[in-house]
């Protein structure tokens, strides 16, 4: 978290320094309009923001040892994971039974930690596949209908 903190802080300070840099070249230099400076400073400014940007995650591409389009495969598998895992979530705590909650808050910091190691260190993932392939699938089923069963059973009493 402090990693994406701190990206972000550089590439705005880079985007507001280009920014700061620009519309004085462009109002005295090139004696254009002020607002007309301005859109240029703008366009600049975001110009910067999105270069920084792009040499970023070059580093971290390369700094994991992976190639572009598996760092892009794993970065798309692992929003589709977040998702899971929200969805996991949620029907988690819906179980209001303590002792079912207590492994299910078990379940859920394990769940966190693999995913967490994984984006740290995208290179792990294809150690991990099976669990993103088949594990929380089959977790995020698995959950549903026991909460839907136990709901169900509730109904009836």
């Amino acid at each position: 978290m402090m990693k994406l903190v701190g990206s972000f802080l550089l590439r705005s300070t880079a985007g507001l320094f280009g920014y700061f840099i620009i519309w004085p070249i462009s109002f005295f230099a090139f004696e254009q309009a002020f607002l007309l400076s301005v859109l240029y400073a703008l366009v600049g400014g975001g110009s910067v923001f999105f270069a920084v940007k792009g040499v970023q995650r070059g580093i971290d591409i390369k700094r994991s040892g992976l190639k572009v389009g598996e760092y892009r495969y794993i970065t798309k598998n692992l929003k589709e994971a977040k998702k899971k895992i929200s969805r996991l979530q949620k029907v988690l705590f819906r179980i209001r039974n303590f002792r079912d909650a207590r492994q299910n808050l078990l379940l859920m910091q394990t769940v966190r930690k693999i995913y967490t190691n994984t984006k740290k260190e995208p290179e792990r993932f294809y150690k991990a596949e099976r669990f993103y392939y088949k594990n929380l699938d089959s977790l995020v089923e698995i959950a549903e209908k026991y909460t839907y069963l136990l709901a169900a059973a509730c109904k009836k009493r």
